[in-house]
């Protein structure tokens, strides 16, 4: 449950696009990397993973009557992507559960520019 303690870390450019988007219907897709639960634990397993996600998940669509469009959980590497509201979204951030979060669509090009070109 959220007890208010941990804000998850978000990078600007899902900052950004939660404000374009909050006035409008557009959806969001963020990346979440969740919090192993107590200070002992570094990794979650993949079963945690999973579980946690949809207990995460299904906590959320009771509590904002909305649920997300469409999810993926990525259970070996202890995070999820979600395309959902700004306004889930922004729930989601505010969870205990989430350590950080990130765009799902950055900004530029995947190309890596060549380096040292020359003929061949």
């Amino acid at each position: 449950m959220n007890r208010g303690k941990m804000k998850a870390k978000t990078d600007q450019e899902l900052q950004q696009q939660l404000e374009q988007t909050a006035s409008g219907s557009h959806e969001v897709q963020a990346v979440f990397v969740l919090r192993p639960p107590g200070s002992s634990q570094k990794f979650l397993t993949p079963d945690q993973t999973l579980t946690m996600v949809e207990n995460l998940l299904h906590r959320l669509q009771q509590e904002t009557g909305e649920s997300p469009r469409d999810y993926n959980v990525f259970k070996n590497l202890g995070s999820f992507v979600v395309a959902a509201s700004p306004a889930f979204i922004n729930k989601l951030l505010e969870q205990d559960e989430i350590a950080s979060a990130m765009a799902n669509r950055q900004p530029g090009s995947a190309l890596i520019p060549p380096h040292h070109k020359r003929p061949v």
